[in-house]
């Protein structure tokens, strides 16, 4: 009569082959969980490197942003100089449209490489002219810009070809007692 006592080569080779299946799946997710934090790293240093060109250049006086305009230029014009980390590329781009004496478009691209693909963050904004804010809201092709101008400068904009706008005058209220 055999012995059931101890384990048989069946048993022990099923043993093996669960635990090397239990193995591999939890290193897959290990490994996927890293790549996907690297990832987010990435991306997280790419936006944080875009917001920091974008408050610089919003920080600029309004007269010197300039079509063309590089990160040298913005780091020369500023006191606090915008490092970006290795692998990352930055372009800035300044639209000067054909309201550049109020308002322009700033944007700022931030290139990078991850794994094998290129990726990138972009973002975009309106900066104002400060010295024309003076008395009436503007909405232009529908959109509101958000900013004041003066009223004859308004008009000259509303009577150009193909463009809408909308004039509504402010009311301001003192909360003063």
């Amino acid at each position: 009569m055999k012995s059931n006592k101890g384990f048989t080569g069946v048993d022990i080779a099923v043993a093996v082959v669960i635990l090397i299946i239990f193995v591999s799946v939890i290193s897959a997710m290990f490994y996927n969980l890293s790549v996907t934090e690297r990832r987010i790293q990435r991306k997280t240093e790419a936006t944080n490197t875009a917001i920091r060109v974008i408050e610089a250049m919003k920080a600029v006086d309004f007269s010197q942003l300039t079509e063309g305009m590089t990160l040298n230029d913005i780091n020369n014009l500023i006191t606090n100089k915008i490092e970006v980390s290795n692998g990352y590329k930055v372009t800035v781009g300044v639209d000067n449209t054909k309201y550049k004496d109020v308002v322009k478009i700033i944007s700022v691209q931030v290139v990078y490489q991850n794994g094998k693909e290129t990726e990138n963050v972009s973002i975009e904004t309106l900066v104002r002219n400060l010295s024309r804010i003076n008395g009436i809201h503007v909405a232009l092709n529908g959109t509101t810009l958000g900013f004041f101008i003066t009223e004859e400068k308004a008009r000259e904009y509303a009577d150009e070809e193909n463009y809408q706008m909308t004039v509504k005058p402010q009311t301001l209220v003192s909360t003063r007692q």
